[in-house]
Parts: structure tokens; C-alpha cells; sequence
């Protein structure tokens, strides 16, 4: 039984490649999502945690693939208290 190694940190072409989207567009996606805050070092490379990742597929499954604009799934990570309660956050029109 092989145990599978996990990083702590992935870089951002390393989440780029895993989500095949340019780094440009995880940027942009940092700046429409705000939870999404990568930690930085002392020269400003960023460095995803698993965390991070999981919601950048998230955002990656309800903008690419389900073809959601920005607004409804950067809603869905609003804090709850100043989030909308209806089910209109969630249709792709």
C-alpha cells in the first residue's frame, strides 16, 4: 500500500496546471473571491493550500463548466450573515 505524499504549499503554476487555466485567471479569481487569500512569502510568491484549491474548483466547476458568471459563485462564498436566502444565487442566466 503505497501512502500518497502531500505538499503543504503548491505554487501558483502548480494550481494552474491542475485546473488548466492560466495563472492570470487565478489571480483575477483572488480579487472576485476574497476568502480566497493564498499565503505569500517575504518576495510575494503565493502558495496554495489544499483548502485553497478545493474552492478553486469549486469556482471552476460552476464558472467553466457550468458556465455561471461571477456574481451568483461569488455569492455563494459570501459570509453567511450577508448572504441572500433565495435560490436565484444559483441560476446561470
Amino acid at each position: 500500500m503505497a501512502i500518497q505524499s502531500r505538499k503543504l504549499y503548491y505554487s501558483i503554476a502548480e494550481v494552474s496546471k491542475m485546473l488548466n487555466v492560466a495563472s492570470s485567471q487565478l489571480r483575477y479569481w483572488e480579487s472576485e473571491f476574497p476568502h480566497i487569500r493564498p499565503k505569500t512569502n517575504a518576495r510575494g510568491v503565493r502558495r496554495y493550500t489544499e483548502a485553497n484549491i478545493e474552492d478553486l474548483k469549486l469556482i471552476y466547476n460552476l464558472i467553466k463548466v457550468r458556465g455561471f458568471r461571477i456574481s451568483p459563485p461569488a455569492k455563494l462564498f459570501m459570509p453567511s450573515e450577508a448572504r441572500p436566502v433565495t435560490n436565484k444565487n444559483l441560476s446561470s442566466d
